[in-house]
């Protein structure tokens, strides 16, 4: 079953239950609308952060690739190879860059070139 949210018009007024179809609840994933637009979803047991795409009706994974890693990925490695510990994560809307908590240290994905690297260790 896919989770409901309640969209609420800019009155504060409850408007309907928007379903988000191709979710799946397995892997323990927190929603979160920081703008009240845009989904995202974070999984530190898949080691995923995820963007849902309203208008395609569906998810694009913005970093981790789904397997929990057995040592950290090497800087300029495709976000797609890389395998986080995912602790957090945040998109930066203004350059467009994402930053993940990444065990312990903060890593950075480029999404014009799809590249992680490290940030602070």
């Amino acid at each position: 079953m896919s989770p409901q949210i309640l969209g609420f018009d800019k009155t504060g007024t409850a408007q309907a239950n928007l379903a988000l179809p191709g979710f799946s609840s397995a892997g323990s994933f927190t929603l979160e609308s920081p703008n009240g637009v845009d989904i995202f979803a974070k999984s530190g047991e898949r080691g995923e952060f995820r963007k849902y795409n309203v208008s395609g009706a569906s998810w694009e994974t913005l970093a981790g690739n789904g397997t929990w890693p057995t040592s950290f990925c090497a800087n300029g490695v495709a976000n797609s190879a890389c395998s986080l510990r995912l602790k957090d994560a945040f998109y930066d809307y203004h350059q467009k860059l994402i930053f993940v908590l990444d065990h312990n240290k903060v890593r950075m994905i480029t999404p014009d070139l799809n590249r992680v690297y490290t940030v602070v260790e």
